[in-house]
C-alpha cells in the first residue's frame, strides 16, 4: 500500500463493460504519472458491476484529492470519491482492524 488509506472512485456510465479494461488502465497510468510527480497514489483494484453499470476504482492514496486527481487525469466522469476501510486484502493476506465502534448515546 502506498499510504495506508484507501479511496473508492465511483462512476456510472451505461453500456461500457467492453471499455472497462481500457478505463482501468487509464486510471493506473494516471496514478503512476502522479506518483512520478511525487504524489502518493496507486490503483489497487478496479471492479465493474454490469447489472448496475457501476465502476469502482480502488486507490491507495494519502488523501481523497490524490484519488480524485488520478480519476480526472484518466478522463473519468465520476460521481464521488469515498474513503474506505480495507479489512482484508485477498491479494496479500494482510489485515487491518476495523475502527472501534462508536458507543450508542442515550437520550
Amino acid at each position: 500500500m502506498a499510504s495506508g488509506r484507501v479511496f473508492i472512485v465511483e462512476s456510472y456510465v451505461p453500456a461500457r463493460g467492453d471499455r472497462f479494461a481500457a478505463e482501468s488502465a487509464r486510471v493506473a497510468r494516471a496514478a503512476a504519472a502522479l506518483r512520478a510527480a511525487g504524489r502518493s497514489v496507486r490503483l489497487a483494484a478496479s471492479l465493474y458491476v454490469p447489472g448496475d453499470e457501476l465502476s469502482l476504482h480502488v486507490l491507495d492514496a494519502v488523501a481523497a484529492r490524490d484519488a480524485e486527481d488520478a480519476a480526472r487525469e484518466a478522463g473519468l466522469a465520476f460521481e464521488r470519491v469515498l474513503e474506505a476501510l480495507l479489512v482484508q486484502s485477498l491479494a496479500d493476506g494482510r489485515t487491518r482492524a476495523p475502527p472501534p465502534a462508536v458507543p450508542p448515546t442515550s437520550c
